[in-house]
Formats: C-alpha cells, sequence, structure tokens
C-alpha cells in the first residue's frame, strides 16, 4: 500500500512539473521581456504625441484620414487621438476613421469617450480573446490584463469586434490582415468632405464649367 502511495505521488508530482512548465518558462522570458516591453509602451505614447502634432499641423493636408493600429502601433494611435482631444474644437475634424487591432491600450471608459469626441466616423476595437501574448505582457510588466486587445470597450459609440474566427492570437494579425480589413468593411467606410474641401471642389467645377 505505502509503495503505491509513492508511486501515486510520484505521478501526481509529474504532472505538477508538466503543467509548471510552461508557467515557469513564461516567468524567465518576462524577466527579459519586462523592461524592453515597457520601454517601447513609453516610447509609443511619445510617438502618438508626435503623430497628433503633425494631424494638428495638417501634414496630410485637407484629406480626411484613416488610422489603423495594431499592438503597440494601436498605442501610438490611441496616444495621438487623446492628443486631439486635448486640443478641444482645434482637434476635431481631422480624424475619419480609427481601427484598433489588438490594441495595447486602456479598456477605462473615459479615456475611450475623449478620443471617440475628436473621430468623425468610425471607431473600432478588434480583438480576440485568444492573445495570450497581449496578457502575458501586460501581466508581466505589472499591469492589467483589461486591455483593449483581449475583449470589448464599454464605450458609447465604439464598435467592437471579435475577430476570434479570423485570427488565432497576436502573432496571427499580420498575416490575416487583408481578411481583417475585409471582415471590418475599412474601404466601404463612408468619409465625410470637410467643408474647406467642398467647398474648393465647387469652385473648380464652376471654373471647369466656365472653360467649356
Amino acid at each position: 500500500v505505502i509503495k503505491l502511495w509513492l508511486v501515486s505521488i510520484s505521478a501526481v508530482a509529474a504532472g505538477l512539473a508538466t503543467a509548471f512548465a510552461w508557467p515557469a518558462a513564461a516567468i524567465a522570458i518576462a524577466s527579459v521581456m519586462d523592461n524592453p516591453w515597457t520601454i517601447v509602451s513609453t516610447k509609443a505614447k511619445k510617438a502618438g504625441k508626435l503623430l497628433g502634432v503633425a494631424l494638428l499641423d495638417r501634414a496630410q493636408g485637407r484629406r480626411p484620414v484613416t488610422l489603423i493600429g495594431h499592438s503597440l502601433g494601436a498605442r501610438v494611435v490611441f496616444s495621438a487621438l487623446k492628443f486631439l482631444a486635448q486640443q478641444g474644437e482645434n482637434g476635431k475634424g481631422i480624424v475619419e476613421n480609427v481601427f484598433f487591432l489588438g490594441a495595447a491600450c486602456t479598456v477605462k471608459t473615459e479615456q475611450w469617450s475623449a478620443i471617440r469626441s475628436v473621430v468623425a466616423g468610425r471607431v473600432v476595437n478588434a480583438y480576440t480573446k485568444a492573445d495570450w501574448v497581449l496578457a502575458f505582457v501586460h501581466r508581466a510588466a505589472g499591469t492589467s490584463l483589461k486591455v483593449a486587445g483581449l475583449g470589448p470597450v464599454d464605450c458609447v459609440g465604439v464598435e467592437n469586434v471579435d475577430l476570434s474566427s479570423i485570427v488565432s492570437g497576436h502573432l496571427s494579425y499580420k498575416s490575416n490582415f487583408p481578411k481583417i480589413l475585409e471582415h471590418l468593411r475599412v474601404h466601404d467606410s463612408n468619409y465625410l468632405v470637410p467643408p474647406e474641401t467642398e467647398r474648393t471642389l465647387t469652385e473648380l467645377n464652376e471654373i471647369d464649367e466656365r472653360d467649356i
């Protein structure tokens, strides 16, 4: 009986060792990834502010702008929109549509409401709950698991789209990018022509008619 009990304990111990093998490896990786992730996250915020300044200065002219960001790229876009929101009325009428893919961004309603206020068209949060990479790096960095790339955002005017049927995880967004764009109907999004551009087009049409 004692022998069988010892064998059973050994079997259980082996099972536990196997069960904890991945977390142990993950923890080892975390010690390496934690600092770089924090550094890159900070740089993404700074890059976002620079993007916001460029948009505010109308570097793109008067053309409507659609922004698409994945992972930390989405964090850059999020930061840019927060900057525009801080500019009041001056920050509006610049960005038409925004698409966040597997976003490494907060889910706080007040922040999403702020960026929603400066986007004229669609704000889409596309996610998959199977994104264990995003979940892991956020937990390893000591931040919340509640990030936009893992689930829906509770904010009026934000479209939440589950991409689990298309992407299997964080690293599969890139290879499935064309399918994602089609699924989100990015190319079908309606663009609002700014009043200044509409007047310019009208004037050009009148000049063409006079020349004819």
